[in-house]
């Protein structure tokens, strides 16, 4: 097997473990989504960054392995999470609001979501493409 050939396989194992990851990665979310609303002042910033957290990690790697829809959602919960953070002012139900729509464009691509076709997309991709 060329050097190329044993990248691709790689790369395709990669992605086909993020393709399976994704519903727990997206679970996440929405937990750390509802910590976040059912919590006040400290600990509502303290969920409020771990959800940043877990939508940055997301955002990379979606875009890495061709998911570039979910990443885009999940860069914006990212951004919009991370300049709430940085504000450091009081939310209210405008902000809590704004991610709550923006948790939703992201946990809409879970196999049973509103991006299921996306998500089917790809996972046919990473197993036609490289012949698992």
């Amino acid at each position: 097997m060329s050097p190329p050939d044993v990248f691709q396989e790689k790369l395709a194992k990669l992605k086909a473990g993020f393709i399976e990851g994704l519903p727990a990665r997206l679970a996440d979310i929405a937990a750390a989504q509802s910590a976040f609303v059912n919590s006040h002042g400290a600990a509502q910033a303290a969920a409020l960054k771990i959800l940043v957290g877990h939508a940055h990690k997301l955002a990379g790697s979606a875009g890495t392995f061709g998911f570039p829809e979910i990443g885009d959602a999940a860069r914006k919960l990212d951004v919009h999470g991370s300049a709430l953070l940085e504000n450091a002012a009081p939310l209210d139900s405008v902000a809590l609001h704004r991610i709550g729509e923006l948790v939703a464009q992201v946990v809409s691509f879970s196999p049973g979501g509103a991006g299921r076709q996306d998500f089917e997309s790809g996972a046919h991709e990473a197993a036609g493409s490289y012949n698992f």
